[in-house]
């Protein structure tokens, strides 16, 4: 907001300064009784300080030619050297090169005229609270309305120039409506000359205009500020056989291409000739590149591709783009034997080879079909070798970002953890059972290793030091879990350790306390019931159901499968996520707990922490 107010300041300033160059060398302006200040504080006063605003905008278009802007202007030039520093001009537009151009060019010259005309009226009228559209808006808008925004606009642009026309003293009969007559005129019953009409009268308003801004006035320009285009019948029946006969000699020349017998298509020999001009880029390394600034690119063979956004070699078998000025991205997807290298790896070499080649400096970053990544920390370049059948078919590099470094690195050792987030949250069962036994056991020990603890077991010690985070720091026997574990820590080893012992059949080694029977938490008939059948010392098998239900889990196969984990614990993994666990305080009693939800609430409530007591063994009926 600070700026935009600034450079409007500059543009006031400016505009005075513009005014006041044109009043330095025309005394009898501001000398006129309509310009000079009366410094009593009366409207002519206020409007002393710049004599070229519109004080008069209620003057009729027919007294307008010098109106309110002092008496009428003397021969003479107005000196430019009084413009302002940066003070630019206003083109003057040739009717006569714009129709001509236009029909060389088929159209394009026109478009360009007319869009420097739009930047020029949008100069000369600044101030009237209006702005006119980027030509090439125009066109746009105009081919979808079918050529009605078009008429739309004409009739804006020769509504500003008649009401601006009074500011600099010249003479505009024509209003918006005026041009907008002529514009239908030229679609309808007078095609072609209703249009040049009305861009001859806009083209010669504005020159008139742009002498004044410009500071350009001469004495023979004078007649022309009270008397706009004597000549424009003349002119416009001209410019229309002009037109006339640019159209019927197209028409000839087109007919005569259509129907000549002596067109024969010449044979190509694109082969031979682009064999001889491809250049052998072989010995050229593209790693040199990376992060090099853009400009060495142009001191190259690389040519810009504007469409692509990119420098290209080898007709496009090489890119490389650039950000922020500099080269971040190679690919080379072809160019045979005449391609560049990269890292000494080329296309066609076997990635046996390739790999050698690359590993002296990067690393290896991950693999999928097709694709193998390698990545080199020190300048943050990331190569990704296309292969098939085991030969380099395509290489690309990038310079990563810091950023993207450390995101990349973050994917990275993520893929080398078991459970990543293992000392930053409590894991749930799910997750420790969604992997194997082996893959437990690597991430129970993933929390002693990032504590740096020293590993007796080989296997696991040269697992952690192939990863990229460990360091072995602190042996065994000196190494205390209670004081370096955090809570989500110490409460992920016990978890990962009890589905650990489950699933091997481990941590049972005292004899189970528990005993076969049927146990109840009370005898109402939606109390729970619950079958137990101990197996032997590994095993257990159980019903659940209510009164009113027994059985209603497992009744029908027999029972549920579980697993005794320790002395007095088993669990059930009924499955849909749904894991009991049963923990006896002693041979006739225990309490049942679940995870996850069976579907039923009825069975859910009688396993939710409920009591039970085997009758029998109590002597209760």
């Amino acid at each position: 907001m600070f700026e935009a107010g600034i450079l409007g300041t500059l543009e006031d300033i400016g505009y005075s300064i513009r005014n006041n160059a044109f009043i330095a060398t025309h005394p009898e302006i501001w000398n006129s009784n309509k310009c000079r200040s009366a410094g009593d504080g009366s409207a002519a006063d206020k409007n002393a300080g710049n004599p070229l605003e519109e004080i008069h905008s209620d003057v009729k278009q027919e007294e307008q030619v010098y109106a309110g802007v002092g008496e009428p202007i003397s021969a003479g030039r107005i000196n430019n050297e009084n413009h302002f520093p940066g003070f630019e001009k206003i083109q003057y537009r040739s009717f006569w090169k714009y129709l001509l151009l236009s029909i060389i060019t088929c159209g394009i010259y026109g478009i360009y005229v007319l869009y420097g005309y739009v930047k020029d009226l949008n100069k000369v009228c600044e101030g009237d609270g209006k702005e006119s559209k980027n030509y090439i808006v125009v066109l746009l808008l105009s081919m979808v309305t079918c050529g009605i925004y078009g008429l739309y606009w004409w009739y804006a642009q020769g509504e500003r120039l008649y009401h601006i026309a009074p500011k600099y003293n010249v003479k505009v009969r024509e209003k918006g409506s005026s041009i907008l007559v002529w514009e239908i005129l030229g679609c309808t019953v007078m095609p072609g000359i209703g249009m040049l009409t009305a861009t001859y009268i806009m083209f010669d308003n504005m020159n008139a205009i742009a002498k004044v801004y410009n500071g350009e006035i001469t004495e023979s320009d004078l007649p022309r500020l009270e008397n706009p285009h004597p000549n424009l019948v003349r002119n416009v029946l001209i410019g229309y056989g002009v037109l006339a006969v640019a159209v019927i000699a197209g028409i000839i020349l087109l007919c005569s291409a259509l129907f000549s017998d002596d067109y024969t298509e010449e044979p190509e020999e694109p082969n031979r000739v682009a064999e001889e001009m491809i250049i052998d880029y072989s010995d050229a390394d593209m790693e040199e590149l990376i992060g090099q600034p853009e400009a060495v690119l142009k001191d190259t063979d690389f040519t810009y591709d504007e469409d692509n956004i990119g420098y290209q070699l080898l007709d496009g078998d090489v890119v490389v783009s650039c950000a922020d000025d500099t080269v971040r991205i190679i690919m080379i997807t072809g160019g045979g034997e005449y391609a560049p290298v990269f890292h000494g790896v080329s296309l066609g070499m076997t990635m046996e080879k390739a790999e050698g080649l690359l590993l002296d400096k990067y690393e290896n970053n991950g693999e999928e079909e097709g694709r193998k990544g390698y990545l080199d920390l020190e300048s943050r370049t990331y190569v990704q070798l296309e292969h098939d059948g085991g030969i380099v078919t395509g290489i690309s590099a990038m310079q990563l970002t810091e950023e993207e470094l450390q995101e990349e690195l973050q994917g990275y050792m993520e893929e080398e953890y078991v459970f990543p987030d293992s000392d930053k949250k409590y894991l749930s069962e799910d997750e420790v059972r969604s992997v194997t036994a082996e893959e437990m056991a690597i991430g129970r020990n993933e929390v002693f290793a990032r504590h740096g603890y020293i590993f007796k077991d080989e296997g696991l010690r040269a697992y952690f030091e192939s990863t990229s985070w460990y360091e072995g720091t602190v042996p065994s026997d000196q190494f205390n879990a209670d004081a370096v574990f955090n809570d989500f820590e110490k409460e992920n080893v016990e978890l990962i350790k009890r589905v650990e012992g489950e699933i091997n059949g481990a941590g049972n080694t005292e004899p189970f306390i528990g005993i076969s029977g049927t146990y109840q938490c009370g005898s109402s008939m939606e109390a729970g019931v619950i079958d137990v059948y101990v197996i032997d010392n590994n095993s257990i098998n159980i019903t659940i159901g209510t009164h009113a239900q027994p059985a209603f889990l497992g009744g029908v196969g027999g029972g549920m499968p579980g697993t005794i984990i320790n002395s007095n614990t088993a669990v059930i993994d009924w499955g849909a996520g749904c894991v009991f666990t049963l923990t006896w305080s002693d041979a006739g009693q225990f309490t049942i707990t679940h995870t996850g939800s069976t579907g039923w609430d009825d069975i859910d409530a009688v396993t939710n922490h409920m009591e039970y007591v085997e009758a029998g063994y109590y002597g209760v009926s």
